[in-house]
This record gives C-alpha cells, sequence and structure tokens, in this order.
C-alpha cells in the first residue's frame, strides 16, 4: 500500500485530473477518442459504465445494510443532507465563509451523533424486520442519488463532500493520536494480532481465493480506477487553478493510503482483537455468512473505536463506535453520489458516441444510472448473498 499509493495511485489520480483540467474537464473516457481513436473510447466508456454500475450498486447495499444494523448512525447521515443545503446556499448565495460553516455543520452532525445513540431515538430508525430495513434504505438512498446527481453541485455535492472531508480529517486525526498515545504509553492495544502471512485461510467457509481478492483489497489504498473517473468528471469542474492538482490529484491519494494503513492497524491490532485466537475465531466464521456485511466491518469499527478511546479516554466505546460507522456510511455515500453523476456523464457521452440523443438526456440518463444500479442492488438484498453477488 505504501509504495503502491506513492508510485502508482497518486501518480494516476494526479494525471487523469491534470489530464481533464487541459481539456475542457472532459472526463477520460471521452478524451481516449483524441488520444486512441473512436472505437476505444466506445469500449472504455462501456467498460467504466459497468464498473460504476457495481460500484454504486455495492456502496447502496453496504450503507443499507450498515443503516439496518447500526440504527444510531442514521439520524447523523442524513442530517448532512439539509446541513451541506445550508451550507451551500449560506456560501453561493449569501457569500458566506466556506470553511466557517461546514465547520458549523460538522459540530452540529457530531452532535447528531450523540443523540443518535440514545436508546429512545436509535429505536426510532430500528427495523424488526433486518431485510425490510435493507429494502427501505436502498429506494431512499437512490432517490437520493437521483436528486444530488441532478441538482447543481455547488448546492449538495460539494457542499456534503466539503463537511465529510473535515469529518474525515478529524476522524483520521484522532485514530493517529490514539495509535501514538497507545505506542507511547506501551499499551498492548498495538500489539499485532494477526499472523504477517495467514496460513490457515478458512476457504472451506467461503473466504476467496487470492486472486482476484488482491485486487478488491489494493483499491483504494494502492490504486483506484475509480479516482480516475471522480477526477476527470467532477474534480475538474471545480478546480480553482492547475496548480491545485497536485495538493488534490496527488496528495489526495497519499492521505487515503495512509487510511488504508491504519485500517490494517485497526482490523489486526489488539485494539479490535484480544489476541490471535479471537482474531482466527472472528475471520474464521465471518466469511461464512457471505451476505452479511457489518460482522467484516466489526474489525475497523471495533478497532478504530479502541484507539480513539486512547485518543479520548473519557468518551464511552459505544459512541466513538457510532463515530466510526458514520465516517464509513459518509464516505461511502459521497462515493455512491459522486459515482452516480459521473455514470450520467459516461451514459451522455456513449449517447454522443452512438449518435443516440435521447441518452443525452440529464434525466433520462440519470433514471438509467439510478434504475439499473438499484435493480442491482435490489437483487443482491432479495437473494441473501449480498456484496459477493454484486463483485
Amino acid at each position: 500500500i505504501v509504495v503502491g499509493c506513492i508510485f502508482i495511485g497518486a501518480v494516476h489520480d494526479f494525471g487523469a485530473l491534470v489530464a481533464s483540467v487541459r481539456n475542457r474537464a472532459r472526463t477520460v473516457g471521452d478524451l481516449a477518442a483524441d488520444i486512441m481513436s473512436p472505437r476505444v473510447r466506445l469500449l472504455f466508456l462501456a467498460f467504466i459504465g459497468m464498473a460504476l454500475w457495481v460500484v454504486m450498486a455495492v456502496f447502496g447495499f453496504v450503507i443499507a445494510n450498515l443503516f439496518t444494523a447500526r440504527p444510531e448512525s442514521v439520524l447523523a447521515v442524513w442530517i448532512e443532507v439539509p446541513l451541506a443545503l445550508m451550507v451551500g446556499y449560506l456560501v453561493t448565495r449569501r457569500g458566506g465563509s466556506m470553511l466557517f460553516w461546514s465547520l458549523v455543520a460538522l459540530v452540529l452532525m457530531y452532535v447528531a451523533i450523540g443523540i443518535g445513540i440514545m436508546p429512545s431515538v436509535k429505536s426510532l430508525f430500528a427495523f424488526a424486520d433486518p431485510s425490510t430495513g435493507v429494502l427501505f434504505w436502498l429506494v431512499a438512498l437512490f432517490i437520493y442519488a437521483f436528486i444530488a446527481s441532478v441538482m447543481p453541485v455547488t448546492k449538495l455535492l460539494q457542499p456534503r463532500d466539503y463537511i465529510n472531508s473535515h469529518q474525515l480529517f478529524f476522524a483520521l486525526g484522532v485514530l493517529l493520536i490514539g495509535l501514538v498515545v497507545a505506542a507511547v504509553s506501551g499499551s498492548a492495544r498495538v500489539e499485532m494480532v494477526a499472523p504477517a502471512v495467514n496460513e490457515n485461510v478458512p476457504y472451506e467457509a467461503g473466504a476467496p481465493l487470492l486472486w482476484p481478492f488482491l485486487f478488491i483489497t489494493i483499491a483504494c489504498g494502492a490504486i483506484s480506477g475509480f479516482h480516475c473517473m471522480v477526477a476527470s468528471g467532477t474534480t475538474a469542474r471545480q478546480i480553482a487553478t492547475e496548480r491545485d492538482a497536485r495538493a488534490i490529484g496527488y496528495g489526495g491519494m497519499i492521505l487515503e493510503g495512509a487510511l488504508a494503513v491504519i485500517v490494517i492497524i485497526c482490523c489486526c491490532s489488539a485494539a479490535g482483537f484480544a489476541d490471535l485466537a479471537a482474531w482466527n475465531a472472528k475471520y474464521s466464521t465471518t466469511w461464512a455468512g457471505a451476505g452479511k456485511l457489518l460482522p467484516k466491518l466489526e474489525g475497523f469499527i471495533q478497532g478504530g473505536a479502541g484507539f480513539m478511546n486512547a485518543a479520548v479516554p473519557f468518551l464511552s466505546q459505544e459512541l466513538l463506535a457510532a463515530v466510526i460507522t458514520v465516517v464509513i456510511i459518509s464516505f461511502a455515500a459521497t462515493t455512491m453520489d459522486s459515482a452516480t453523476r459521473i455514470q450520467r456523464y459516461v451514459v451522455s457521452e456513449l449517447g454522443g458516441a452512438i449518435k443516440l440523443p435521447v441518452l443525452k438526456r440529464k434525466y433520462f440518463a440519470t433514471s438509467l444510472a439510478v434504475g439499473s444500479a438499484m435493480a442491482l442492488s435490489l437483487y443482491a438484498a432479495t437473494v441473501g448473498k449480498g456484496d459477493l453477488v454484486l463483485w
């Protein structure tokens, strides 16, 4: 991950952003026609469209499952929408400070997390039947994705991403402080309980083979094709000057690599597991529940809460676990709504490439993008195999 994000991932993201900025913010898929040939553009756009289709469906499915399993996260995540609209209005219409109002929104969101863990509030968003909850949240999420992708970017998507960026910086900072405090104090939390090379992989319980699982593991920590789509389809339209491309394109990937390293430490250390036996027991049984996403995320949720607790010992483990869960969902939600917007561009560009004008219409293209992804997610939720069906 360290070598990959420095020499591959960051270079890839930076290059895609600069190429798009220097070509009227066109997507990399559309640029393929000029750089290579119109046929390559058609094939590339078709491939990107299928990849984004899976990305939208996967993230929708992940968020819906987390909402259902951890209802304490619902209030804080959904309150981001009116907060983002507020920030967008105050900044673009009233000339307010983006930094100030987004920080105000961030404080309000953390207050919402504290309210959300209260049993009376938590019960409001709980479903007696988990499958009903997943279906409900899937529909709600894709309705939101449709609205967010057709609205002007400065009204909702941009301010929401800005709030989320501050949330991520804050969470990463507290996690890093917790790691340092745990290391300096000699806490057992920093001990790596997982083996460096696992020779007892539970294949019989459903664990995937190294090939192709390796490529899911390194994305987005070492390199991510999705970053190329965001850089050329969304970021290039918002960047103030080409000089910012290095900090945003290259620096953003370095930060994501840092996040990936912290996630690995959380999932492999004593912060989340008592010892090697507990780690083995967790992963040998988790894979047996092929459709259950939450157990696979518990390592990061509990391990992250453990390290945060070292930095802020006066806060409860329950509250910190809720904070980590909200970070995961918010991260996934910004990916989902950005993917929807990019998929709209891809459908429109495909319409231009194959001379089908109806695909270039904003609402038709968005409906096609959202409808197909929702159908895939609903299928995965119905058949019960979940994320494995999608991947």
